[in-house]
């Protein structure tokens, strides 16, 4: 008898463990909101370029408000430390793998330091410790710019040049993080943006699974280039409760992802942007 309780104290104790550490479907519940989280950045991005003040004071500020949501989702859904850690490295690894291999181990370091802000008990269902979080997880995102300025000047602008930054820009960028005062405010406005996302967010109330599917999904579509197999999937595994978050996810998914797939022998016969027959393999 005392030995089947011992058992089932192992047991239980090993259950209790397995739900505080990260597992392989938390690693996956972070990816599908990065989903939704890029696709904000690759919208904004290319919005507020023209506007030099706007993209390089106000563009990050905007990301963090916004995908303020998706982060307490995740918190809120997981409740693991670990978390920002996991998100932080899934952030840098996309990165690295856009050709800024130097701001992987840039982000593991800011999201370890807000880690240290979530110590304690159900930390990540705490509005006011999520805030502080999300705030110093924004602010690193800003001095994140300077990384490639103080690192490889030189090399950083070759790269954007490539991306489609403009010499207005970058002269603006070289100027705004060789300023302290210039870097401060940024710093200050993207954090008060922030904190405003994290209200925003904790009012909304969005459902973590609703976030989570239509994050799946747009990811789907992405890798896939399946925009009408990708609504028919979400109707059938999600239920039509969502539809319209998935009509809005999947044709930006489907629009953002360029002409890039998991299937090199795939052709996309007609433009993504224009009505013109192109006939091209993805990459």
């Amino acid at each position: 008898m005392s030995t089947e309780k011992t058992i089932d104290t192992t047991r239980g104790a090993r259950g209790r463990a397995s739900k505080k550490s990260i597992a392989t479907r938390d690693v996956m519940t972070v990816a599908a909101m990065m989903v939704l989280t890029f696709l904000v950045c690759m919208v904004t991005g290319p919005l507020t370029m023209p506007f030099p003040f706007v993209y390089l004071y106000l563009c990050a500020g905007i990301q963090m408000f916004l995908c303020a949501t998706f982060y307490l989702v995740v918190a809120n859904r997981l409740n693991k430390h670990g978390v920002f850690l996991v998100w932080g490295i899934v952030y840098g690894t996309v990165l690295a793998l856009s050709g800024y291999v130097f701001l992987l181990p840039y982000f593991a370091g800011v999201a370890a330091i807000c880690e240290l802000a979530m110590i304690g008990k159900d930390a990540y269902r705490s509005p006011v410790r999520n805030t502080v979080g999300w705030t110093i997880w924004a602010v690193g995102m800003v001095i994140g710019n300077a990384v490639p300025v103080w690192a490889a000047w030189d090399a950083y602008v070759a790269k954007a040049t490539t991306d489609g930054f403009t010499a207005p820009v970058l002269t603006m960028q070289l100027d705004l993080l060789s300023n302290p005062l210039h870097l401060l405010g940024a710093c200050a406005i993207t954090a008060v943006l922030a904190v405003l996302g994290c209200l925003f967010g904790n009012l909304t109330g969005f459902e973590p699974s609703l976030c989570t599917a239509v994050g799946m999904i747009s990811l789907f579509c992405g890798v896939t280039n399946c925009p009408i197999t990708s609504l028919l999937i979400s109707f059938e595994l999600f239920g039509y409760d969502g539809m319209p978050y998935f009509l809005l996810a999947i044709p930006f998914s489907y629009m953002l992802s360029g002409y890039f797939g998991l299937y090199r022998s795939q052709k996309i016969v007609y433009s993504k942007y224009k009505t013109s027959y192109i006939n091209k393999s993805t990459h």
